[in-house]
């Protein structure tokens, strides 16, 4: 359905782009790409990432539930700390991102000029 609205507007029948068929768009490439995950079984050195992300899925969710509270704190820090002074710390989503750049050293020189 995605392709099709994407079709229209490539040729001019359509307005553009929409939300809607964006999303549609992405998830029916989500779908596509999982569906090809059944066909890795047959060869298990392919395979063995699935098995890697199944063993250690709850694993991953505990980790990411005890790190997203120790995150947003420091987001929240860092808007108070940082916010009057430099616009890429005005809201939150891009406070998370200036920050996660930072952690991993990228991007510290413009951050702070």
């Amino acid at each position: 359905a995605a392709a099709c609205l994407s079709l229209t507007e490539d040729f001019g029948l359509g307005t553009s782009y929409s939300d809607t068929s964006r999303i549609l768009l992405g998830l029916g490439c989500f779908a596509a790409c999982a569906n090809m995950t059944k066909y890795l079984e047959y060869y298990r050195k392919f395979y063995t990432l699935i098995l890697t992300l199944r063993f250690s899925f709850t694993k991953n969710v505990r980790f990411l539930i005890s790190v997203i509270p120790i995150f947003t704190g420091y987001c929240l820090c860092g808007i108070v700390v940082f916010g009057p002074y430099c616009d890429r710390f005005l809201d939150l989503d891009s406070t998370a991102v200036t920050l996660f750049a930072l952690l991993n050293g990228d991007d510290i020189h413009a951050t702070f000029e």
